[in-house]
């Protein structure tokens, strides 16, 4: 279902984070392989924006 959260990004990623002693992880998901390299640097460009702006 396109809009809905996995398992993985709603109870491992936020359980791992909680915890605050691995540092802070984010879940991605990639199926299109020719688009892997692009799409993973975006992930990661959003990701440090997101940690970096104040909540």
């Amino acid at each position: 279902m396109p809009g809905r959260r996995s398992p993985m990004d709603t109870c491992w990623i936020a359980g791992v984070n909680n915890i605050g002693t691995y540092g802070r992880w984010a879940f991605a998901k990639f199926t299109d392989i020719f688009m892997v390299e692009e799409n993973f640097r975006k992930e990661v460009e959003q990701f440090l924006t997101n940690v970096a702006t104040p909540v």
